[in-house]
C-alpha cells in the first residue's frame, strides 16, 4: 500500500475535526485504491473521489477525495471515521492544489483547514495520478451515491482482513449445500442475514463458503472463503468486493480486494439463492447460526458425511 503523501509533505496530522454535512449534489464516489496514513499504527484508508460532486471552472476541476478509515479510530486524539481533501486539479498541467482538509467523526463541527500548500505535479509514489485521472477523466458509470455507502465499503474491507469472530450477533443462513464433483469437493455456503447493509439499492453481505478439500497448497480440508458481495436488488446483479481464504484453525491464507465487475445473477445458481436471501428475505435452508464458529461446525459435520464427497 502507498503512503499518503501530499506534494512535498504530509499534512494529515493537522486536519480539524468536523461532522458530515450533506450537500445538495448528486454524489458519485469512485474508488481509487487503498493507502496507509502517516499516523501511529499506520491505519489503512480506502480512498474515493467524488466525481459526481466535482465542478469545473476556468480549466480547473474541484473535487473531494475521501479517505475512509478501515475501521474508524482515534487519530491525533480525535475519533475519526474519514478525512476529506478538497482538491483543485488542473488537467492541462497536470497539477493538484489542496484547498481544504476536513476530518469527520462524532464530535462537534469545526471549520475545515486550508493547509496553505501550493499547486504541485502528481507524485509518482502516491495516489495523486489516480486523483488526477478521476477528476479529468471520470468513469462514465459506477461508484457510490452516499458517504454512508463509502464508510460501509471501508468497514467490509476491514472485516475481510479480520480473522476473528468478535460478537455473537450474526445470523448465518444456509443458502446451498453442493455435492462433490469438483476439485474442491462438496461445499456449504452461508450468508450472514443479520449483517446486511443496503444503500442506493445495493445490499452488501458477508458470504461464507466452506469447502471439503483444500483450495490451495497451504490450505487444509475444511478451509473456507469469506467474501463481501454486493447484490443489486432491482437489476439482479452481484459483484465480489473482498475475499479471504481461511484454514479451519483460523489462519488467514489469502486476503485481498477483488473489485470484480458487476454481473447478472444466473437463474438456478447458488448466486441466485444468495441474492434472494439478501434482497427478498428468502428463508434459506435449516436453522440460522448465530456465530461463524457455529456455522463452520455445522458445515464441517455436514461435509464429513461420505455422501458429500461424491
Amino acid at each position: 500500500m502507498n503512503s499518503l503523501k501530499v506534494g512535498a509533505g504530509t499534512v494529515f496530522c493537522a486536519v480539524l475535526l468536523a461532522t458530515s454535512v450533506a450537500a445538495e449534489t448528486a454524489h458519485r464516489y469512485v474508488k481509487l485504491g487503498e493507502t496507509t496514513l502517516p499516523e501511529p499504527g499506520n491505519p489503512v484508508a480506502v480512498v474515493f473521489a467524488d466525481v459526481g460532486g466535482a465542478t469545473t471552472a476556468a480549466g480547473a476541476t474541484t473535487a473531494d477525495v475521501v479517505y475512509a478509515l478501515s475501521p474508524g479510530r482515534m487519530v491525533s486524539g480525535q475519533s475519526t471515521t474519514h478525512v476529506t481533501f478538497r482538491y483543485e486539479v488542473s488537467c492541462s498541467g497536470p497539477t493538484l492544489h489542496i484547498l481544504a482538509i476536513s476530518r469527520f467523526g462524532p464530535g462537534p463541527a469545526t471549520a475545515p483547514e486550508n493547509p496553505g500548500q501550493a499547486a504541485h505535479p502528481p507524485g509518482a509514489d502516491s495516489l495523486d495520478p489516480a486523483i488526477v485521472k478521476a477528476a479529468c477523466q471520470p468513469p462514465a458509470e459506477g461508484g457510490y451515491g452516499s458517504i454512508e455507502a463509502v464508510l460501509d465499503h471501508a468497514r467490509y474491507y476491514a472485516a475481510a482482513r479480520a480473522t476473528g469472530d468478535p460478537k455473537p450477533d450474526h445470523r448465518f443462513v444456509t443458502a446451498a449445500a453442493l455435492a462433490g464433483g469438483t476439485a474442491a469437493g462438496g461445499v456449504d455456503t452461508f450468508i450472514d442475514a443479520a449483517a446486511l447493509s443496503k444503500h442506493d439499492g445495493v445490499v452488501t453481505a458477508q458470504v461464507v463458503s466452506v469447502f471439503l478439500r483444500p483450495l490451495e497448497a497451504r490450505a487444509k480440508p475444511g478451509n473456507y472463503l469469506i467474501n463481501s458481495v454486493e447484490y443489486g436488488c432491482a437489476a439482479r446483479t452481484h459483484a465480489t468486493r473482498f475475499t479471504t481464504l481461511v484454514n479451519p484453525d483460523g489462519e488467514a491464507l489469502q486476503a485481498g480486494v477483488m473489485d470484480a465487475a458487476v454481473a447478472p445473477v444466473k437463474p438456478g445458481t447458488v448466486d441466485e439463492l444468495l441474492l434472494r436471501i439478501a434482497c427478498d428475505g428468502a428463508p434459506g435452508l435449516g436453522a440460522p447460526q448465530t456465530t461463524l464458529a457455529a456455522a463452520l461446525k455445522v458445515a464441517w459435520s455436514d461435509l464429513g458425511r461420505p455422501e458429500r464427497d461424491r
